[in-house]
């Protein structure tokens, strides 16, 4: 973005719009899960609806 195209944004919107989304204040958090699927899904989708109430109940 050149010099003239910022002052061009500034006067047309009124600021200058940034390249980075807003974001939360820190602390931030990830959640990484590994599965080995097995041949026979039965019981994938109950697991994951119960797993997904108990993450409910967890702080962050």
């Amino acid at each position: 973005m050149t010099k003239d195209t910022r002052i061009l944004r500034v006067f047309l919107f009124g600021y200058a719009m940034s390249r980075f989304s807003k974001m939360p204040e820190p602390p931030y958090y990830a959640v990484i899960f590994a599965n080995q699927a097995s041949k026979t899904p039965e019981g994938y989708a109950e697991m994951a609806a119960a797993m997904g109430e108990i993450a409910k109940t967890l702080p962050g």
